[in-house]
Formats: C-alpha cells, structure tokens, sequence
C-alpha cells in the first residue's frame, strides 16, 4: 500500500489485516511526524515493512515486486495509484466504498472489489495469492485497463463529453 497515513486512506485496516500474517506486506507513505512515528511502531510491532517518505523509486521498486496491491482507501476521488500499480501488472483489492476506484476496478477481472474491513482485505490477498492462475489473469487485464487511461483517450474522452454538451 502507498499513501498519507491517514485514517481515509485505511492505513489502520491494512496494518490490522496483515499484523502478523505471515505475509510480506509493505506500507509506503507519509503523514505528520507524529503520525509516522506511530505508524513505524504499529508496522514494526505487527511485522509489516514500513518506509515513510519513499522517493518515486522506491515507491516503484517496492509495486514492481508485489503480486497485488491494496487499496484500503474509504474515499478516493480517483485513485491514480491504483491504476498506477495496475500498470505496473498488479491487480488491485479496493474497498467497495472506495469511489473513484470503483470506476476502473472490475471485480474478478482486474481486481477485487470487497467490504471494507481488514478482515475482507486479508482474505481477498490470501485468495489471489492462493490462486496463481487467477493472479495471473488479473494481472494481466490490470495492465489492459491501464491502457485506456493514456493522455490521448482521456483528452478524446474528454472532448467527446463537452461536445456532447454542446450538442444539447
């Protein structure tokens, strides 16, 4: 997960989902100083790797070498780190309140869509992880849908809808 420690971002669900798990989660991301002191001490009390205030490098070394990536967020008005890890061939596991996300995660296709609650979070990671052949497909229909969101098809997306306002 990269993002502000913050509570909308679900920073809390995703230490609670993987404290202890057993799995090799990584949190990246960067708050108050007193929110990241907090966070360093939840990650390495639970196990978690926690790096605060990654440079872009780190932040795509890290999603490079994930098979998915969460995206606990309670409200996203877009998400662009998520379709970000999608192009990177991951897919993603975003609460169903998440918003914009919502918009380009199709669940069993290039993610998974669930409640939102650590525990949904958890499962969902174990249940991809667990099934290598789905990761593999999603991953790939990940990096599809990252491909409709170049600059070209968003500014012909773009035109196309003032047009069609102008149209009325």
């Amino acid at each position: 997960m990269v993002g502000r420690f913050t509570e909308q971002k679900g920073v809390y669900d995703f230490i609670n989902a993987f404290s202890n798990s057993g799995l090799k989660a990584v949190l990246l991301g960067y708050g108050e100083s007193y929110v990241e002191q907090e966070i360093r001490k939840l990650c390495e009390k639970n196990r978690i790797k926690c790096i605060c205030r990654p440079d872009r490098d780190t932040i795509l070394q890290y999603i490079k070498s994930s098979h998915i990536y969460a995206l606990p967020s309670k409200y996203e008005p877009f998400g662009i780190v998520g379709l970000e890890a999608m192009a990177l061939e991951k897919p993603i596991v975003v609460y169903r309140v998440a918003g914009g996300p919502i918009d380009f995660v199709e669940h069993n296709v290039n993610g998974l869509i669930i409640e939102n609650n650590p525990y949904a979070l958890k499962k969902a990671v174990i249940s991809l992880i667990n099934d290598t052949k789905k990761l593999s497909q999603m991953s790939k229909k990940a990096l599809e849908t990252s491909k409709e969101y170049n600059w070209p098809n968003i500014a012909k997306k773009t035109k196309d809808f003032y047009s069609s306002l102008l149209l009325k």
